[in-house]
């Protein structure tokens, strides 16, 4: 059962699940129920004889106006009762090959257009196209990329970084495409990646060339590499920060995962194929991997680089690229909850709008903010209250000594550092399960709070989890995310959905769990409540 329509010049049809699509169909997958609605609602906008088309569709005949249908259509895309798929030449990209190129569709772009007048003009190769790096004495490892264009047989091609001899002080570099035709192309971001083909990250598409003798102030098409550093205290001030600790960066960019990054020792970065995860997670007929394990197989980065302005327009705005660092790999549930809730990820996220000050000054001096000067990380270091608390000696605190010298081979790039909260949230309770009967013999956890609304549940798996102090009655139970204040519940699930709740502790306070936090269970049980 399928109903089958053309729309922007391309043939679609939508898909009862379970029904094989046509040959030379491919899924047109969704990032989230935002990109879902967005869908419907241009489609619908932009042809308007869909309503009458669709209203003959079954699973759509119930619905008798305008309103009704797209609300209708909507609903069942995102519980996958309907598949859109629309007609396209390219097979389904289940595994990576060593010699995999690029998505064909990242290689067309710029051909709808011709900017010259003269066709004949238009084919000299007297333009180039300019891209701006911040800063200078870059690593060659991350490129920009210039995509192909098919239609008019002009090739690929990279370069690195190299420092501007034009400015006085030297604060950027310059990536130059010379002796180019007058065509619209796209380029973007290559990542090596380890025993894989590169990664690409188109940033820009149908951007034009520019005559060769052109020079500027500030280009249209301007990168700035970064450096995270990590905030260790909740005081979040400068003199308590270091390299990123291990764990996983994630930056979002106009409210969507652009790139995952894990971070590993050294303040080093990887990259995850996030588009790959992503559509294996959304498709609903061919799965090759679990989405939720991602790996990161990039080679390893000193920086990132971040898009600052893409043909004119500043993409480090509030709604621009937001930075948020994770102890723990998120599932794609937690991040599809950035993405529906711009809100939630500008308040938990570190926005880069502070990086706008380099259109005015050439540099990231400030003292105060997000964004600062590489030349002065990490030199002026304080004790954080724990590590005065635990009496530690600076000789043995990493960001006092080699953490320290690590950045002394990046002050004079002229770069920025970008300060991340990185206080793990994190709560560990040991739980004693002697006292548990069969009824009450449960992997499900509840941890929640009123005052701020908040709960988190997890399944420890009685049978496998860590042992506290190698005694097998004991098990471990970690919270992630939770907020630093408010009175916490710990509700037992029971595996017996006739069973009442069980609370194990009711109003204790965070700093409670932290000094008293082995509970035990046996004298507890028999407070059931309701925990709804």
């Amino acid at each position: 059962m399928k109903s089958e329509f053309e729309f922007e010049n391309t043939p679609y049809e939508i898909v009862v699940k379970g029904i094989p699509l046509t040959p030379g169909f491919q899924p047109r997958y969704f990032s989230n129920e935002r990109d879902i609605s967005l869908f419907v609602e241009h489609l619908f906008a932009q042809f308007p004889k869909i309503t009458e088309h669709l209203q003959h569709f079954p699973p759509l005949k119930h619905c008798h106006d305008h309103e009704q249908l797209a609300k209708s259509l909507t609903q069942l895309l995102i519980r996958g009762d309907l598949c859109v798929a629309r007609k396209s030449s390219l097979s389904v990209v289940a595994t990576f090959r060593t010699d995999e190129a690029p998505d064909p569709s990242l290689l067309t772009g710029g051909s709808e257009f011709i900017a010259a007048t003269d066709l004949g003009e238009a084919s000299q190769n007297h333009y180039k196209l300019v891209i701006e790096v911040a800063g200078i004495k870059h690593s060659n490892v991350q490129r920009i990329h210039l995509f192909a264009n098919q239609q008019h047989e002009l090739p690929s091609s990279e370069q690195p970084p190299t420092e501007s001899t034009l400015d006085s002080d030297k604060y950027r570099s310059l990536i130059i495409f010379n002796h180019i035709p007058n065509h619209p192309r796209r380029f973007g971001l290559k990542i090596p990646m380890y025993k894989e083909p590169p990664l690409y990250l188109p940033l820009a598409d149908n951007v034009l060339p520019v005559q060769s003798n052109t020079e500027q102030d500030e280009w249209d098409n301007i990168i700035i590499p970064i450096k995270p550093l990590g905030l260790m205290s909740a005081v979040q001030c400068r003199s308590h920060s270091d390299l990123l600790p291990e764990g996983w960066l994630y930056v979002f960019w106009q409210g969507r995962l652009w790139r995952e990054l894990q971070s590993v020792k050294g303040g080093m970065l990887k990259d995850v194929r996030v588009h790959f995860y992503r559509q294996q997670y959304f498709a609903k007929f061919i799965k090759t991997v679990n989405p939720d394990q991602r790996e990161a197989r990039g080679r390893w980065l000193e920086t990132l680089w971040i898009p600052y302005r893409i043909k004119g327009e500043c993409q480090t705005n509030d709604a621009g690229i937001v930075l948020i660092f994770s102890h723990r790999q998120w599932p794609w549930e937690k991040i599809l909850t950035y993405e529906n809730n711009p809100d939630k990820l500008s308040t938990e996220g570190t926005s880069l709008a502070e990086l706008n000050h380099y259109s005015q000054v050439a540099h990231f001096d400030a003292m105060n903010g997000a964004i600062g000067p590489i030349t002065q990380a990490l030199l002026n270091q304080e004790k954080t209250p724990l590590e005065i608390k635990q009496g530690l000696n600076e000789k043995f605190i990493p960001r006092f000594g080699k953490h320290r010298l690590i950045l002394d081979k990046f002050r004079d790039n002229k770069i920025p550092v970008v300060y991340l909260n990185v206080v793990e949230q994190r709560l560990v309770l040991h739980l004693q399960t002697t006292g548990l009967t069969n009824n009450y013999f449960s992997d499900r956890y509840l941890l929640r709070s009123k005052d701020p609304q908040w709960q988190h549940t997890t399944t420890p798996k009685l049978a496998n989890c860590p042992k506290v102090h190698h005694h097998p009655e004991w098990i471990e139970l970690i919270f992630d995310d939770l907020p630093m204040k408010g009175l916490f519940d710990l509700i037992l699930i029971p595996a017996d959905d006739q069973q009442v709740p069980a609370y194990i502790f009711r109003n204790k306070r965070l700093q409670d769990l932290l000094v008293l936090n082995l509970q035990q269970t046996t004298s507890l049980l028999a407070d059931t409540h309701n925990a709804g």
